[in-house]
């Protein structure tokens, strides 16, 4: 039975206080005593990158406040213009109404002229009010 000795696959070589590995691949592998500085630097790295990631995500924060108020605003003016759709559809409808109305008491208008003898209706026909009358019933399509 043959056992797996690493020492025969691996060098080690000491350079400045850290040592390296040479495997059996013949991969340099940075060794785990890492001195003093060499970790300052590693955490000084990482925190600058922290600090930038930092500045980055505030930069963001302040894009997405200016967004989120120009959305307040937005549902505002759409609240805003809902609300005088809403009055003007109101107005409509009422309008509707009055003019319905207004059908109403023409045809009743007309009626009663039918009723009045021919001479009397061949004298208001020929006045001013008359063609009013006329544009008036035209207008709102009455006849």
């Amino acid at each position: 039975m043959m056992m797996y000795n690493p020492w025969l696959y691996t060098s080690v070589i000491t350079v400045g206080g850290s040592f390296l590995v040479l495997n059996h691949h013949f991969e340099w592998i940075k060794g785990l005593a890492m001195t003093k500085k060499d970790k300052e630097r590693e955490v000084v790295k990482g925190l600058y990158k922290l600090k930038q990631k930092e500045e980055s995500l505030i930069k963001k924060e302040g894009k997405l406040k200016q967004h989120i108020d120009e959305l307040h605003q937005q549902t505002e003016n759409l609240e805003r213009l809902h609300h005088h759709v809403n009055k003007k559809q109101s107005e409509v409808i009422s309008n509707t109404d009055q003019i319905q109305d207004v059908k109403k008491v023409l045809k009743i208008a007309d009626e009663v002229l039918g009723y009045l003898p021919e001479a009397t209706i061949e004298k208001i026909a020929q006045t001013k009010e008359f063609q009013v009358y006329q544009e008036v019933m035209n207008k709102y399509q009455i006849k």
